[in-house]
């Protein structure tokens, strides 16, 4: 049994990446509060698809969550 859960957030044109999509993870822990964000991108791509594609890869069985009105404007959706 894994004591973490990472969750994949798709992001459309954030500042750092202006006029893509970036698939970030992060990890929750039973340790920490609030989620922690793995440095790298999991994903810098064209396409809605192509993002989505990328998390199946890294995680096969996530399912996909849309966003929150409270979410971020450049936030898409998560993936858990």
């Amino acid at each position: 049994m894994t004591d973490s859960l990472s969750i994949f957030t798709v992001y459309k044109n954030p500042r750092d990446y202006p006029g893509r999509f970036v698939v970030r993870r992060f990890e929750v822990s039973v340790a920490s509060v609030e989620p922690l964000p793995v440095a790298v991108p999991v994903a810098v791509v064209d396409t809605l698809a192509e993002a989505r594609m990328a998390i199946r890869r890294a995680h096969p069985c996530a399912a996909c969550m849309a966003r929150a009105d409270s979410d971020e404007p450049q936030i898409v959706e998560s993936w858990i």
